[in-house]
């Protein structure tokens, strides 16, 4: 089925450039000689690489003979963004530049360009504004073609059908569809129609500041919250849950806040211990004018571990500094607990400047993350569990809340409870600008590791040299055991050939002959070593290190009994812009890398929220890496059966991961293993889908997860986002998702 499928979208490509062609040989068209030139806040970076340092930026377009006709056109090219953007076309009708003359242009998730415009009458000038947001692009082709009334009619029509037949499938835009599509075109509207496949296409991008957001999205929860207090006043079930917070971590107005944010929940069942080992607490809240009327507050002059003697709830809830709850957050608490196995559960939170009136950021969490949580406490604000977890468990005595919590999370980890990420804003904080300290993870290295580095290779003599000349010199001599293995795929080039003799001396080079499959070449490199290996790199051939101690950086997490694959880091050639640095599930559709064409300039980086830098710089777990270069645990890789051999091309490392976390192995992103992946000079770079056998068999396999998104990638953020984008709205759902993670049983 799945071949009659590839053929069939074979087919379909091949008709589309066919009828495409032949409407630029029948109709009429002219191509008019185009340039773009920088004219503001656009900064050339290499050959087809800008960076936008400022907005509004755009290129003046220059037209041969600076005529600008009026009439019926299509622009055509290619641009690769590192985010999200609006690309639009102004243009200047005698009465300059303006915001409300402008053409959206729709960009596609693989970064085509294809819309069909009509220019008015008395055009004097162009500008091409590709984002709209500071950062990194490739502008690969830009065109403009004058074209008949008759093509432009064809194009249109074919465009508002194609996105009707696609978008009638997703049932969340049916109607959607229907409406602004099929409506308009049986009314015989067709350019309407045409203009709104525009809200089809356009991203969710947004420009919207944080408080922009917030409001949004509070007044979409006010719209909601009717329906949750419905929902919490009919369970079954109402258990007691305990507000447990420490008096010397609130401010003065801050404790009244608090109380005022718990008796506004849309779930009543709760009670508040505020604990103070102070002596004269009680007169102090007194003084801070605290009602203490209400029977749900309990105030008591202890410590921490007395506190939770006298918490009477079934869950505890514990929170940081300055936080204070949103309406739903108890009922969340309730709700998750008691729909699954968690013994833990956190959720995200939405930052304040000091005066606690303006959202400033979001944190928006993974799913439970230990390696993460390692060098960095990504939760410190509101963390609940269950009171029988961890039995006996005792809290560090005169402990923050903020220390607590973390404490509590590493022992969810060694435990092996089951932990829950709430992808939703539980509470508020407020911001602090100088976030914690990121602490560096080090292991000490097992003594029985040995290591297998496998590079497949067609020919190619140079990359391979430089790919294995690069891994002797940054791998210290005699530090761990490792065996280079160069898989040479029937190559006949004589130098080649040469050079791989030449090589067997030094190290193992095995010849396979077949048709090409990355997966077979790389299972049966695997099935013809004799030696115990205990991982294995499985590297591409161009590969290149540059810095010493990455093989034990990527080993100390690989060594960890539940951690399966690492992956590492990987710059363009230019040393300046990323490549990879984890593989998000579902990002651009099916899988894409994190961090892509984002800057290695700290500058630029700081452009980046606070999460996003994170996410950059500090080893976590992710749902899949790139076997460009990906060091796996050979029981893993055993228990799993290796790559799928249905996959001869594309997604099988993606696969790998996914069947590998699935079989309860943690898979670890490392930053601070870094190489030069030299991408596309094997194979060649291909803008339609090179592999669709191998995607109909990914999509297929992992349908579910591609529906309800990566555990490790929060809902707020963009799926056509490489740098961690909010999405505008924010989400607002009346089921968040909830993400689960187990010690050594996956995630779910």
């Amino acid at each position: 089925m799945s071949s009659v499928s590839a053929i069939v979208r074979k087919f379909q490509f091949i008709f589309i450039a066919i009828l495409d062609n032949l409407l630029k040989l029948v109709l009429s068209r002219k191509n008019l000689s185009v340039k773009l030139l920088p004219e503001q806040n656009i900064v050339s970076d290499n050959e087809n690489g800008w960076w936008i340092t400022n907005t509004p930026a755009y290129f003046a377009l220059q037209i041969e003979n600076g005529l600008y006709h009026h009439g019926w056109f299509y622009i055509e090219g290619v641009l690769h963004r590192y985010s999200l953007t609006r690309a639009k076309l102004y243009y200047n009708d005698g009465t300059g530049f303006s915001t409300d003359n402008y053409f959206f242009i729709p960009v596609t998730r693989r970064g085509y360009i294809r819309e069909v415009i009509f220019l008015p009458l008395g055009v004097i000038g162009l500008r091409w504004a590709p984002v709209d947001s500071s950062g990194f692009f490739i502008q690969q082709s830009f065109s403009i073609a004058r074209i008949t009334y008759l093509e432009a009619l064809l194009r249109a029509l074919y465009r508002v059908l194609y996105d009707f037949k696609r978008f009638f499938r997703v049932a969340e835009r049916r109607v959607e569809a229907v409406k602004k599509l099929l409506r308009p075109l049986l009314h015989f509207k067709l350019w309407q129609a045409y203009r709104n496949t525009i809200d089809f296409r356009v991203f969710d991008t947004t420009s919207r500041t944080c408080d922009e957001l917030w409001h949004a999205y509070q007044a979409s929860l006010q719209q909601l919250l009717p329906q949750l207090t419905t929902h919490a006043l009919s369970l079954k079930d109402h258990p007691l849950i305990s507000v447990v917070v420490s008096l010397p971590e609130l401010s003065e107005e801050k404790l009244g806040s608090l109380i005022c944010s718990l008796q506004q929940q849309i779930y009543p069942h709760w009670e508040l211990i505020v604990y103070s080992d102070g002596n004269e607490f009680c007169d102090q809240c007194l003084d801070m004018g605290v009602d203490c009327s209400d029977t749900r507050l309990i105030i008591i002059n202890s410590e921490s571990g007395e506190a939770w003697k006298r918490a009477q709830g079934r869950y505890i809830v514990v929170l940081g500094s300055d936080v204070l709850l949103e309406p739903q957050a108890l009922f969340r608490v309730t709700q998750t607990f008691t729909t699954t196995n968690a013994g833990v559960l956190y959720g995200d939170v939405a930052q304040v400047d000091p005066e606690g009136e303006t959202v400033v950021g979001f944190n928006c969490r993974p799913a439970f993350s230990p390696e993460l949580l390692r060098c960095y406490p990504y939760v410190d604000d509101l963390l609940a569990f269950d009171c029988s977890f961890p039995e006996g468990y005792k809290p560090p005595a005169d402990s923050s809340g903020r220390l607590i919590i973390h404490d509590m999370l590493l022992q969810a980890y060694i435990t092996g409870a089951e932990v829950a990420h709430v992808a939703e804003f539980l509470c508020k904080k407020k911001y602090h600008s100088e976030p914690a300290e990121q602490v560096c993870t080090t292991y000490n290295l097992k003594s029985d590791l040995r290591v297998a580095i496998i590079i497949p290779t067609k020919n190619a003599a140079e990359l391979v040299k430089q790919c294995i000349e690069s891994l002797e010199r940054t791998i210290s001599t005699g530090a761990i055991p490792y065996t280079i293995i160069v898989v040479d795929h029937a190559s006949d080039d004589p130098a080649a050939l040469q050079y791989f003799n030449e090589l067997s001396e030094l190290h193992c080079v095995l010849r396979y002959e077949g048709d090409f499959n990355f997966s077979t070449i790389n299972n049966w490199a695997v099935g013809q070593l004799t030696e115990n290996y205990t991982h294995y790199l499985f590297c591409n051939n161009d590969i290149e290190a540059f810095h010493n101690g990455w093989l034990e950086t990527m080993l100390g997490f690989g060594q960890q009994d539940d951690v399966g694959v690492v992956g590492a880091q990987l710059l363009y050639p230019d040393k300046l812009h990323i490549q990879h640095a984890g593989v998000c599930v579902g990002l651009h559709g099916l899988a894409e890398h994190y961090g892509k064409f984002l800057s290695t300039d700290e500058k630029y980086r700081e452009l980046l929220h606070a999460d996003a830098q994170i996410a950059l710089t500090s080893p976590h777990e992710v749902s899949a890496v790139t076997a460009a270069c990906m060091l796996v645990r050979r029981d893993a890789f055993e228990k799993v059966g290796g790559f799928d051999e249905q996959m001869a091309v594309g997604f099988g490392d993606v696969d790998l991961c996914l069947r590998i976390g699935e079989a309860g192995y943690r898979i670890i992103y490392s930053p601070d293993s870094s190489f030069v992946h030299h991408e596309s000079l094997t194979r060649g770079k291909d803008m339609g889908d090179p592999h669709p056998e191998d995607t109909i068999v990914f999509k297929k396999r992992w349908k579910s997860l591609l529906e309800n998104g990566d555990p490790f990638y929060h809902p707020a953020y963009s799926c056509y986002s490489f740098n961690w984008q909010y999405v505008d709205p924010l989400p607002c759902r009346f089921s968040p998702s909830i993400r689960m993670v187990c010690s050594m049983r996956g995630v779910s």
